[in-house]
């Protein structure tokens, strides 16, 4: 008899632990449910809190008042292109016959130095290439490019013997072969 009271006990024993097995795997799905609920909890008072947001967003923006704040805009934008259009015309007017403003330098140049030599009583070839070599004195005077021109106290060609020259005209080529030697 005592094999078999050993026997109902190790039976019984073993019907325990199934159950406790049985019993910890329904815990564990009810913990598992409750955190599922939590997690759904949260959710909806997200989702109550960002539909009171979007209410109160709502509430601030007058769809009207927007619409009307943006036609303004657009009639504001349309003047200040119409006026800036007239600007552009006005000041295009005004530089039409100015010769800078066509990027005609060299034109506009040729008249200032044309104007210039004018009133001094001078006349300019078309170019300023096309103007004689001036005569240096010295042996090789077939040389090629600017020449140095030899300047005397009173300012006059200092060749030595030749013939006199105007001195205002020999100052004035003088000063542009140093123009030209600069370039």
């Amino acid at each position: 008899m005592a094999a078999r009271h050993i026997a109902k006990d190790v039976v019984r024993t073993r019907n325990q632990i199934t159950k406790t097995y049985r019993i910890a795997a329904q815990l564990q799905s009810v913990q598992n449910k409750l955190t599922s609920m939590k997690a759904t909890h949260a959710t909806t008072q997200g989702m109550d809190k960002v539909c009171k947001a979007m209410v109160m967003i709502n509430k601030q923006y007058d769809i009207p008042e927007l619409n009307k704040m943006a036609q303004e805009f657009a009639i504001q934008s349309d003047k200040m292109d119409m006026m800036s259009d007239m600007t552009d015309d006005i000041i295009g007017d005004m530089l039409e016959g100015d010769a800078d403003a066509d990027g005609d330098e060299d034109t506009a140049a040729d008249a200032i130095l044309q104007s210039v030599m004018d009133a001094q009583g001078l006349k300019v070839a078309d170019e300023m290439g096309s103007l004689p070599p001036m005569s240096t004195g010295h042996a090789d005077s077939g040389a090629v490019g600017p020449q140095p021109v030899a300047m005397g106290a009173s300012g006059g060609n200092a060749t030595g013997g030749g013939e006199p020259q105007d001195s205002s005209l020999a100052e004035l080529e003088a000063r542009m072969e140093a123009l030209r030697r600069q370039d």
